[in-house]
């Protein structure tokens, strides 16, 4: 009978057991669809949904601890901090872990109570004592702008840990945050040396450079940091960086002639600072950076490209400072005669040809010695972007003087031999087909060619195309007009002011009234104050405001006008001019330069 007793007991806890374990996993399963849906309303952007699933969760299994951070992370999102605060509280006095702490200090001072958050980071720091709590907790203070606060924790925790390479990364973005350039400069110079990142330190220093006095302490650290380490190039590189950021570039130079040194690079570390000051503009520390190069002697393999740079960083410098006379023109023809001579069969020759090209062709009007040049730079690197450029060199050059027939061959030799190494520059081949057919009168066909490119992914030739497109499909039916308007163009990108500005004249005449007619007269008058025949380009105006007192270009009308005005001496006329300009077109592109002349004017 007993027993009977006894294995009746068993079956039933068994069967209870069971039960429980399908209402338990039928819980499990329930909660974790429900996670899913919070979830989901989540990434959607519900967040009222989501916190409110969420909630339920937390309070179903106050230990799980995925449920608890959705909730936090939500509510968080929403600012709703006194509704997730007593949350944070049951959990820290069932669960105070690292994460819990955290939040809970994180919310009491949200809400006010900042001597007990306070003291619960006091206690988190001395509960757990390692890395992780004193990067959670500078980060908590961090979202709540307490950065004195958070530099604090972490240099306590540098020395409570006995580890002085910890935490350079947060401290230097927090020096930054202060403006400590001190304390951010050593920090940044202990991030390089642990991870010899370059463009990080480069970036960081960078954003201490508050003022003078922050420029001249960093400049001095870096001096000794780079003096104490000469063979080490990352901090000759960081140094020589600094010096050509404020400026001091002759310091510079001699920074990276030590790093070529260390480097064994024989010049190329010197080339690149030229290179780099050109492109700059920095043009007189590049002619000394390509002359240091230069003086390694003949045999040195990058004095050809040095040389070169020399020669065209001089051509840059003279037409920045002024217009560059025959004189000075031949002189640099002849820097680049002597690239050709002694490096024969170089890049850089054949690039010499190319500039020297466009040198005859600008300042010396010789177009012969420019097509002899751009000839022998095509034979000399044939399947080259260079000789690809000197191609459509040589074809703008036979399209300036109407030569088509010369330059239509060299077009389609390029648009087809370089289709698919090449497309930019056999893009630019078609485009430059499709303008000798608008400039032929044969406009339908350009614009079939116009179409094509127009969709073409390269943004200039394609924006050009557009314009093309633009201009012809609104002047259909002006026929006549539309094909003097495209011999002007001939005529301006050859520089033929005269015929220029007779084929705009025929152009006016013939479309009076309309768009392509007011353009004409708008470049006119632009062309005419360009040879400073400013009497003639005001008449132009005028003509343009009487034949279209309703043209888009007016405001444009008046600006020029006050310019002619200007440059005759009629002062009072153009502030008038000006004047009028700002209060009957408030919406025109020509606001900000028109305020400033006014400006000039009244000084």
């Amino acid at each position: 009978m007993k027993d009977n007793v006894n294995d009746n007991m068993k079956k039933s806890i068994i069967i209870i057991v069971f039960f429980l374990s399908i209402f338990n996993l039928f819980s499990q399963n329930v909660a974790e669809q429900k996670f899913r849906l919070a979830e989901s309303y989540e990434k959607s952007g519900d967040l009222i949904n989501s916190a409110r699933i969420y909630e339920e969760l937390t309070k179903e299994f106050p230990q799980n601890d995925t449920y608890f951070s959705g909730l936090a992370r939500t509510l968080k999102m929403m600012n709703k901090y006194s509704e997730l605060l007593p949350y944070a509280e049951d959990r820290y006095k069932s669960k105070p872990d690292i994460a819990t702490s955290v939040l809970y200090a994180e919310l009491l001072w949200r809400l006010g109570t900042t001597s007990e958050a306070n003291n619960i980071w006091k206690i988190a720091i001395r509960t757990f004592k390692n890395v992780d709590i004193y990067a959670q907790i500078s980060n908590s203070q961090v979202q709540l702008r307490l950065y004195e606060k958070a530099i604090e924790v972490l240099k306590a925790g540098r020395e409570e840990l006995k580890n002085p390479n910890l935490f350079y990364d947060e401290l230097g973005k927090l020096y930054i945050a202060v403006g400590d350039y001190k304390n951010g400069t050593y920090e940044i110079l202990q991030m390089l040396k642990t991870t010899s990142n370059l463009a990080l330190a480069q970036g960081r220093l960078y954003a201490l450079i508050v003022d003078k006095k922050a420029e001249d302490y960093i400049q001095k650290e870096l001096k000794d940091f780079a003096s104490g380490n000469s063979e080490n190039i990352t901090a000759q590189e960081l140094y020589a960086w600094f010096l050509r950021t404020i400026n001091r570039l002759d310091q510079a130079l001699d920074v990276y002639k030590n790093i070529d040194r260390i480097k064994k690079a024989n010049g190329a570390e010197i080339l690149r600072f030229a290179d780099d000051s050109r492109r700059d503009l920095q043009y007189d520390i590049a002619l000394k950076a390509f002359a240091t190069v230069i003086d390694l002697g003949k045999n040195n393999p990058y004095v050809n490209s040095a040389l070169f740079g020399y020669a065209r960083t001089l051509e840059q410098k003279m037409q920045s400072n002024k217009a560059i006379s025959r004189s000075d023109a031949e002189e640099i023809i002849k820097r680049y005669r002597g690239i050709i001579k002694d490096y024969p069969a170089t890049q850089q020759a054949t690039e010499s040809r190319v500039r020297i090209a466009d040198l005859a062709i600008a300042y010396l009007q010789d177009e012969q010695m420019a097509i002899d040049e751009l000839n022998t730079a095509i034979k000399e690197q044939p399947y080259s972007s260079v000789g690809a450029n000197a191609s459509l060199d040589l074809a703008n050059i036979y399209i300036n003087s109407e030569n088509f027939d010369k330059a239509q061959p060299i077009l389609n030799d390029l648009t087809t031999r370089f289709k698919n190494n090449l497309p930019a520059q056999s893009n630019q081949a078609r485009f430059l087909t499709a303008e000798i057919l608008f400039f032929k009168g044969m406009i339908d066909s350009s614009l079939t060619l116009f179409s094509e490119l127009s969709i073409v992914p390269e943004t200039d030739i394609a924006n050009k195309s557009l314009s093309r497109i633009v201009l012809i499909e609104q002047n259909t039916q002006y026929v006549k007009a539309l094909a003097d308007y495209a011999k002007y163009e001939l005529y301006a990108r050859a520089k033929k002011y005269p015929q220029a500005i007779e084929k705009l004249k025929e152009t006016a005449s013939i479309a009076e009234g309309t768009n392509l007619g007011d353009i004409a007269l708008k470049n006119k008058a632009e062309i005419e104050y360009k040879l400073q025949n400013y009497e003639a380009s005001l008449a132009t105006l005028n003509s343009l405001m009487k034949a279209n007192p309703e043209t888009i270009y007016g405001d444009f009308a008046l600006m020029m006008t006050g310019d002619n005005n200007i440059a005759l001496g009629r002062t009072e006329e153009a502030m008038k001019n000006y004047t009028d300009l700002l209060a009957q077109y408030p919406r025109s592109i020509y606001l900000n330069d028109v305020r400033e002349k006014i400006k000039s004017l009244r000084q």
